[in-house]
C-alpha cells in the first residue's frame, strides 16, 4: 500500500514538474520575436532563436532607413529642394513589412532633404559655373552638413564643406588643364585637375549622374 502510494506521489510530481517546463518554454516563445522549436532531441523540445543580426566576416545588412517608393511618389521622380515628409521604415522590409536590420529604430519624425552629388559644369576652358549658398544647416539624415546653393538652373542642396558659409560663391567646372592646379574649397573639379595631395569629397565612380559616388560622410 505504501509502495502505490509513493508511485503515484512521485508520478505527479513528475507530470507537475513536465508541465511547469513546458509553461516556462512557452513563456520563451511569447516573449521572443522569432523562435524556432527543435523537437529532434530526445526528451524536451528545444528552443533556437534566430536573430538578424550580421554574423562576423559578413556584409553588412540593409540599412531601410527610408521607403524609397514613397519618396518617388512624392516627387515623381523629379528632384526637388523642397523639405519631404517621407515614410521611415525602421529597418523593415519595404515589401514584406519584416524587420531585418535589429540595429535601427522608428525614430524621430523629420524632413529628409534630396542631396545633389552629382555636380555638372562646363567643359571649355575659363567657363565655369558658378552658384551662391543661401544656407549651410545640420541635416538630421546624415552626419555631414548640407548647403542650399543656387544658380542659373535653380537651388539644390549639396554636401558642404567644413568652412563654407553663407554668402559664398562656388563654381563648377569639367575641364581638366594641362596643369595641375590648386582647388578652392567648395569647388567642384575633375580629379585630374586637381594637384595630388588634395582634400576632396563627393568622388563619382564614372563621370554620369546614375555612378557611385564616395566620400559623402563626414
Amino acid at each position: 500500500m505504501c509502495r502505490l502510494m509513493d508511485h503515484k506521489l512521485m508520478k505527479n510530481m513528475m507530470i507537475q514538474e513536465n508541465m511547469m517546463v513546458l509553461f516556462i518554454k512557452l513563456l520563451l516563445v511569447f516573449s521572443l520575436k522569432s523562435v524556432v522549436l527543435n523537437p529532434n532531441t530526445s526528451k524536451s523540445l528545444q528552443i533556437v532563436c534566430r536573430r538578424n543580426y550580421p554574423a562576423r566576416g559578413t556584409k553588412p545588412l540593409p540599412q531601410h532607413l527610408w521607403d524609397e517608393k514613397h519618396l518617388k511618389e512624392l516627387t515623381n521622380g523629379e528632384y526637388t529642394h523642397k523639405p519631404l515628409r517621407v515614410n521611415r521604415l525602421g529597418g523593415r522590409d519595404p515589401e514584406t513589412g519584416k524587420k531585418i536590420n535589429q540595429h535601427i529604430g522608428g525614430g524621430a519624425k523629420f524632413d529628409y532633404f534630396m542631396i545633389d552629388f552629382h555636380r555638372r559644369g562646363p567643359t571649355t576652358p575659363g567657363d565655369v559655373y558658378e552658384e551662391r549658398v543661401l544656407e549651410v544647416r545640420r541635416d538630421p539624415n546624415r552626419s555631414p552638413y548640407i548647403a542650399l546653393v543656387a544658380g542659373k538652373e535653380g537651388k539644390r542642396w549639396i554636401l558642404a564643406t567644413e568652412n563654407m558659409k553663407a554668402g559664398q560663391i562656388i563654381t563648377t567646372s569639367c575641364y581638366i588643364p594641362p596643369n595641375p592646379i590648386v582647388g578652392v574649397e567648395g569647388c567642384a573639379y575633375p580629379l585630374g585637375a586637381l594637384v595630388p595631395g588634395s582634400f576632396i569629397n563627393c568622388v563619382e565612380r564614372f563621370p554620369n549622374k546614375e555612378s557611385d559616388v564616395f566620400v559623402k560622410a563626414a
